[in-house]
């Protein structure tokens, strides 16, 4: 909400790609989200302070209630940032093996597919001579 001079509120419209992000949220805490989704989840996040924010405080609900679920009396306080930071460094490794992968797949299987045809050339070559 933005409050002008006089008293008068008016809501503010979310930015439509906040509005996006907000909604993988919750495909991000489950591990859901494919590839594509998850780079452009945490590409947004490290620049967008209120989506970090919200997922921040979702992360938050999350481990508290695991905790609770898992062991009620807990001795040292939960590093919720702390995870949160290595869940997120987690999800850019996964990120960057799946690009690796993809590179792969692009070059690595049309120059496969060239080895073996030089391969299979050479092999009936040799057995027609």
């Amino acid at each position: 909400m933005i409050q002008y001079g006089g008293g008068v509120t008016l809501l503010q419209r979310p930015d439509p790609v906040c509005a996006r992000m907000e909604k993988l949220v919750p495909g991000y805490l489950n591990h859901d989200l494919k590839p594509e989704e998850l780079a452009a989840f945490i590409d947004h996040i490290s620049t967008c302070r209120s989506c970090y924010d919200e997922l921040e405080t979702s992360f938050f609900v999350r481990k508290v209630t695991e905790q609770l679920d898992d062991d009620p009396v807990q001795d040292e306080p939960l590093d919720i940032r702390r995870l949160l930071e290595e869940d997120i460094a987690h999800s850019r490794r996964v990120i960057q093996m799946h690009r690796v992968e993809r590179t792969i797949i692009r070059t690595g299987l049309p120059l496969g597919i060239l080895l073996l045809g030089a391969f299979l050339f050479l092999l009936l070559s040799e057995l027609v001579m």
